[in-house]
C-alpha cells in the first residue's frame, strides 16, 4: 500500500489530481476569476468619464491630508466623515494621476464588496446563486457606474456588505473573530457616511435572526443556553467596537459640523410629522426610477421571480434579512432634502441577491428559459455599460443624473485637457489660472493636477464671471501667463477684449467649458 502511494503518478492519474486540487480550492479559483473580470470592467478607460463636483472636492481634501497629515480632519470642516479621504491620501502616494488614485479607492471597495456578496450568497443560498450574484455585480450599471467614481458611496456599500457577511458568520460559528470583523466593518461604514449609523442596529438584528434560524426551536429555552449569551455578548462587543471606531472623530475640534451639516440634507422630525408623505412619496418614485435605469427592468423581473421563490418556500427569515438590508431607503426617502441614486446604492444588493435566486430557479426550468432571460438581461445591461466604457457622454443615465454628471456645471468635461495644456507650457513660464467658484468642480477639479507645482497657481473666484478677475490683470502686468476657466452658462462678459479663446470643451445639452488666455491687451483695460 505504501509503495503504491509513493510510486510516481501515471499520466492517467494526473487529471484526478487536478480535479482534487480544483475541488479543494474551487471557491478561491472562482473568486480569482471573478476578480480578474471585475478589474477589467472597472479599470478600462477609468479616467475617461469627466470628473464630478464631489470627486474634485474629495480628491483635493485627500491631497491636503497627504501633504499635511496634521490636517486629516479637514473633511469634517464640511461635515463629511473622512475615511474615504484617508484611504485616497494613501492611494495618492502610490498613483501619480490624482483622478485615477481617487477612483481606485472605489474600485477596490467594489472588488471587496463583490467577494463579500459571493461568499454571503454561498452561505445563505448555494454555490450556483453565489456565482450568479457575482456575475450580476460585474455588469449591473448601478455598481459598475459608482465603482468607477471617487465618491464615498461605493465604500459605504462595501462596509455594509461585509457587515452582513460577518453578522451571518458570527451567527453560524459564534466565534469572536467574526465579532471583530463585524465591529470593524460597521465602524468603517459609520466613518464613511452618516447612513452607516443606521446599520449599527440593523446588522446585529439580522445576525440575531439568522442565529435563531440555526436553532431547532424558537422557545424561551434558548435563553437558558450559554451559547446564546456568548453570541449576544459578541454582538454587543461588535457594536461597542463600531462606536469606539467612530468616536475617534470626537477628537476633532470641528466634530460638531457633522450634525450641523446633516441638517442641510435632512428634514427634521417636526417637518416629518407635518407632511409625512412629502417628500416620502416623490422620493420613492425617484427610487423606482433609479432602479429602472441603474438596475434595469430585466433584473427587477428576475428579482421578482426570486422573491416569489422565497415566498413559496416560506423562507421568512431570509426575506426578513433582505428586507432589513433594504429598509433604510424608507427613512431616507422620508427625510432627505436632496435625493440621488448614489444615496441608495447599498439598497440594490438585496435586489441583486433576489435576482440571483430568480436566475438559479430559471436554470431548473430548462436551458432555453435561462438562455432567453440571460440574453434579455445582457442586452439591457450592455445598453448602459457599453457607452460608459467607450462613449461616456452617451451613457443613458436618468435625466437628472445625466445633468449632474455630464452636462451641468458640476461636470468637469475639459478640465483634464486644460491641465495637460498647462503642463506642456515652457517650464520658465509662471502661470496663474482663475476659475469660477471657490469650491467644487472649479477650482478643485483643476487644482488637483497642480498640487506640487511651484509655477502654476489655480485660484477660485465668483460663480458668475462679469469681468476679467483683478488677480489675472495683476499677474499679466507682472509678466506671468494668465488664464480664465469658466462655464459658458456662467460667463456674462459681453466684451471679451483682452481675452483670447484657446478652446471650448462642449458638454451635452449645450453648455461648454471655456478656456481663455488673458492677452497683453489687458494692460489697456
Amino acid at each position: 500500500m505504501i509503495c503504491e502511494v509513493d510510486m510516481p503518478k501515471s499520466k492517467e492519474e494526473k487529471p484526478a489530481i487536478l480535479n482534487k486540487i480544483f475541488s479543494n480550492h474551487r471557491g478561491l479559483i472562482i473568486t480569482l476569476i471573478l476578480a480578474f473580470f471585475y478589474l477589467a470592467t472597472r479599470l478600462y478607460h477609468l479616467v475617461n468619464f469627466p470628473i464630478f463636483c464631489d470627486e474634485a472636492i474629495y480628491i483635493r481634501w485627500s491631497q491636503v491630508i497627504k501633504s499635511l497629515p496634521s490636517l486629516w480632519w479637514v473633511p469634517l470642516s464640511d461635515g463629511k466623515q473622512p475615511l474615504f479621504m484617508w484611504l485616497a491620501s494613501i492611494s495618492l502616494r502610490l498613483v501619480p494621476d490624482p483622478l485615477l488614485a481617487g477612483r481606485l479607492v472605489s474600485v477596490l471597495a467594489g472588488l471587496g464588496e463583490m467577494v463579500a456578496i459571493y461568499w454571503l450568497s454561498k452561505i445563505i443560498f448555494d454555490k450556483k446563486t453565489a456565482i450568479w450574484s457575482a456575475v450580476l455585480y460585474l455588469l449591473i450599471p448601478f455598481f459598475l457606474f459608482f465603482n468607477r467614481l471617487a465618491l464615498v458611496d461605493s465604500l459605504l456599500s462595501f462596509s455594509i456588505s461585509v457587515s452582513f457577511l460577518a453578522g451571518i458568520k458570527l451567527a453560524e460559528t459564534n466565534h469572536y473573530k467574526w465579532a471583530f470583523l463585524l465591529g470593524i466593518s460597521m465602524g468603517m461604514g459609520w466613518l464613511t457616511k452618516s447612513p452607516g449609523e443606521i446599520f449599527l442596529i440593523l446588522v446585529p438584528l439580522s445576525s440575531l435572526l439568522w442565529y435563531l434560524k440555526q436553532q431547532a426551536t424558537f422557545s424561551v429555552k434558548i435563553l437558558k443556553k450559554s451559547e446564546f449569551w456568548f453570541f449576544a455578548g459578541y454582538l454587543i462587543l461588535s457594536m461597542a467596537m463600531a462606536l469606539a471606531i467612530y468616536s475617534i472623530l470626537r477628537f476633532a475640534p470641528v466634530f460638531y459640523m457633522i450634525s450641523r451639516r446633516n441638517k442641510d440634507y435632512l428634514w427634521g422630525w417636526s417637518a416629518l410629522w407635518q407632511h409625512p408623505l412629502d417628500p416620502l412619496l416623490p422620493h420613492l418614485r425617484d427610487t423606482w426610477r433609479y432602479y429602472n435605469h441603474y438596475l434595469t427592468r430585466p433584473i427587477l423581473l428576475a428579482a421578482s421571480i426570486g422573491l416569489i421563490c422565497l415566498l413559496k418556500q416560506r423562507r421568512w427569515m431570509l426575506i426578513s434579512i433582505l428586507a432589513i438590508w433594504w429598509l433604510p431607503v424608507i427613512p431616507m426617502a422620508a427625510m432627505a432634502k436632496v435625493f440621488t441614486a448614489r444615496y441608495i446604492l447599498y439598497s440594490a444588493i438585496p435586489l441583486l441577491l433576489l435576482a440571483s435566486i430568480g436566475l438559479s430557479w430559471l436554470s431548473k426550468l430548462g436551458r432555453w428559459a435561462l438562455l432567453l432571460m440571460v440574453s434579455i438581461i445582457l442586452v439591457s445591461l450592455l445598453h448602459f455599460d457599453g457607452p460608459l466604457w467607450f462613449q461616456p457622454w452617451k451613457t443613458p443615465l436618468p435625466a437628472d443624473e445625466y445633468k449632474g454628471y455630464l452636462s451641468d456645471w458640476t461636470a468637469g468635461e475639459g478640465i483634464r485637457q486644460i491641465a495637460e495644456y498647462l503642463r506642456q507650457r515652457p517650464v520658465e513660464e509662471r502661470i496663474v489660472v482663475a476659475t469660477e467658484g471657490f469650491f467644487g468642480t472649479l477650482p478643485n477639479g483643476l487644482q488637483i493636477y497642480f498640487d506640487k507645482s511651484n509655477r502654476i497657481t489655480v485660484i477660485g473666484g465668483p460663480v458668475e464671471t462679469n469681468k476679467i478677475p483683478g488677480t489675472l490683470i495683476n499677474a499679466r502686468r507682472a509678466g506671468d501667463k494668465a488664464y480664465l476657466v469658466v462655464n459658458a452658462s456662467r460667463f456674462k462678459m459681453k466684451n471679451t477684449r483682452g481675452l483670447k479663446l484657446i478652446n471650448r470643451y462642449s458638454k451635452p445639452g449645450g453648455d461648454a467649458l471655456l478656456f481663455w488666455e488673458v492677452t497683453t491687451n489687458v494692460q489697456k483695460i
